[in-house]
């Protein structure tokens, strides 16, 4: 069969959403001397753009909508896609003010082009899992057994999740036919491929198989196969809004988005 590579859909979401303000106040009046006005700092408002890998469609979101109800005034629109992608367009050009890659490589680049305020930071990071149809009527239960599948998914070499999917079959001595795989664009296209029955198995990320349960069944790799990708965060030098971009990044670093990010199946960064 040919390969084919399924259109990549990106998702935009306005959710409102601002940093913490604080307030400072500085200067004691005493007798016969004179007292310094109160400094409060301006909040971060307004909107920012956050370039995010598919892996973190899901739980990003949710985790801005907690974001939102203890700051006011600010909207963030995420933009979810391919890591490699979203990096080659923020290269280009594209609006971005905060990216947050599914891989350390994807990232790389716009460090060296000096596209990244300060430096990026690990967030998390991400193992690989089988998913088949429910209940697994192919008996697959490790890397090797996806011979017997008619199609496999894979996400294209280009993104993290490609590229991490051929490192595990290499290390598990599994060579896939090109005729038996079907190549997507992005993780969650790749996951979709098994839950609409275009693909009898897929190898994807530990979060897509929880997010995916009920739809599809989760097969553990072990850890020999695994191969383990670390997601960093990084502010950008081109952005028009540092204050709520690094106020974002400081809350997905924060013990709320990191019990969110833990829930939905990631581990912390490695």
């Amino acid at each position: 069969m040919n390969i084919s590579e399924p259109r990549m859909r990106r998702r935009r979401w306005s959710l409102g959403a601002v940093a913490a303000a604080g307030l400072l106040l500085c200067g004691c009046s005493t007798v016969g001397s004179t007292s310094s006005s109160p400094t409060v700092p301006a909040p971060a408002r307004g909107s920012i753009t956050v370039a995010a890998a598919s892996s973190l469609s899901k739980v990003f979101p949710v985790l801005a909508r907690g974001f939102e109800k203890v700051n006011h005034g600010a909207t963030i629109t995420f933009d979810f896609g391919s890591s490699g992608t979203l990096a080659t367009s923020i290269s280009a050009g594209a609006p971005a003010d905060v990216f947050a890659s599914a891989a350390l490589s994807s990232m790389a680049p716009l460090v060296s082009a000096g596209l990244v305020a300060g430096r990026s930071i690990p967030f998390a990071s991400n193992a690989l899992e089988i998913i088949t149809k429910p209940g697994n009527p192919l008996g697959i239960h490790a890397l090797s057994d996806l011979v017997k599948a008619k199609v496999v998914a894979l996400c294209v070499v280009t993104a993290p999740c490609g590229a991490t999917a051929q490192a595990a079959l290499s290390k598990a001595g599994v060579h896939l036919p090109e005729g038996q795989v079907t190549v997507a664009p992005d993780v969650d296209t790749t996951a979709a491929a098994v839950t609409t029955g275009d693909a009898d198995a897929a190898i994807v990320y530990v979060t897509n198989a929880r997010s995916e349960t009920g739809h599809a069944q989760g097969v553990p790799i072990p850890k020999k196969e695994n191969v383990v990708t670390t997601y960093p965060i990084a502010v950008m030098a081109a952005s028009q809004n540092k204050s709520l971009a690094k106020a974002w990044v400081t809350y997905v670093q924060g013990p709320i988005g990191q019990a969110a990010l833990h829930s939905a199946g990631f581990s912390p960064a490695a």
